[in-house]
């Protein structure tokens, strides 16, 4: 499986566990922006922290990256509902066309 597979897995998993990524609940948490003490800042940040403790040569260190990266996709779902699509892929950041 590669990693955007099972990206697409958890994400899917998250979804049936937790209910479908609510839209109702997008204007908060893309307000909460990602400062820490915020819900999106806070879970990623538990992840790194996991992956750290429990190393990159552990699998569940591997996991706790790729769930923190799950938890980036949701976000950025969530941002982009909010406030507008991203750029053209390939501009260098901070670059608008």
């Amino acid at each position: 499986m590669t990693p955007i597979e099972w990206l697409q897995a958890e994400l899917n998993y998250s979804d049936a566990k937790h209910g479908d990524r609510r839209p109702e609940h997008d204007v908060e948490m893309a307000n909460d922006g990602v400062a820490p003490g915020f819900f999106w800042a806070d879970e990623v940040m538990n992840y790194v922290h996991r992956a750290n403790v429990l190393g990159l040569d552990n699998p569940l260190g591997r996991q706790a990256i790729a769930k923190g990266f799950a938890v980036y996709e949701a976000m950025l779902e969530s941002v982009e509902r909010v406030y507008g699509p991203l750029p053209e892929p390939g501009v260098p950041s901070g670059v608008l066309t």
